[in-house]
């Protein structure tokens, strides 16, 4: 090969190699651009489910990452599973116009990732990882699809506070379960003093305005948590009263319109 034709091919090589610097830029520039407007849907979705978040582009990790502070005194994050996260998440994207989805699932692919941070106002943080692949999948799923049992008993543990236990007694025992299609809270308490002469009105009086509060208190979650529970075939909340060894029970349900 000439000196003539070993420089120009020299010239070529390191146009190649220009252009294919700008080429990467360009893409790796394009990538974000698609993150960040994902992410500023995404942020749009959430707070319109009563999701306070903060989402963004995580430019180490080309990633979207949504911090979420949980600021009521109910939630624990800890006691949020797999099972009942990937049903929430599922619940809030399908409401979701389908053309954000879309784009969110796009803008992951292929290996891009989406970071959920929870964190209560117990310091208890737990994250929670979704690749385009986990929202594709969880936004065509049917009911049937999830793990509805262990959704159940993780949202009976998230809820476990719920029901004011500080009204009126400490000496009962609290279950959490279904009911007739009801959350309920079944107290039982050591002896049938407390119900001897009592009935529903009993219950009414002790937990329908502390229950109204404590589900008010989720703020703008509230709407989204009621929505949850209702898609799950739960009509309301329950409390019953009962004693060991005696045959006396009190139950009193309260649909969501009553709450």
């Amino acid at each position: 090969m000439s000196k003539l034709t070993t420089h120009i091919a020299a010239i070529g090589v390191a146009c190649a190699m220009m252009l294919a610097g700008v080429s990467c830029g360009n893409s790796q520039d394009q990538k974000y651009q698609q993150l960040g407007n994902a992410a500023t849907q995404l942020d749009s979705v959430l707070n319109t489910n009563g999701v306070l978040a903060m989402v963004a582009v995580d430019s180490v990790n080309v990633a979207i990452s949504a911090d979420i502070a949980l600021t009521d005194s109910v939630i624990h994050v800890d006691r949020i599973g797999n099972d009942l996260m990937e049903y929430f998440v599922a619940h809030v994207i399908k409401a979701a116009p389908a053309d954000v989805v879309n784009n969110l699932v796009k803008s992951l692919e292929p290996e891009s990732q989406l970071s959920v941070s929870l964190k209560d106002i117990y310091d208890g943080n737990k994250t929670f990882v979704f690749t385009a692949d986990d929202l594709r999948r969880l936004y065509k799923a049917k009911g049937l699809d999830f793990n509805t049992p262990a959704v159940k008993q993780q949202l009976f543990a998230l809820l476990a506070d719920l029901l004011p236990m500080e009204v009126p007694y400490n000496d009962a025992t609290v279950e959490v379960g279904i009911s007739s299609g009801f959350l309920c809270y079944e107290l039982t308490f050591p002896n049938d003093k407390m119900l001897a002469k009592s009935g529903q009105g009993l219950i009414t009086r002790l937990y329908l305005q502390p229950l109204i509060t404590r589900l008010a208190s989720l703020g703008s979650l509230q709407a989204t948590v009621i929505d949850v529970m209702n898609s799950l075939n739960i009509d309301g909340i329950a409390v019953t009263m009962l004693a060991k060894d005696s045959d006396k029970k009190i139950h009193q349900a309260f649909p969501w319109r009553t709450l």
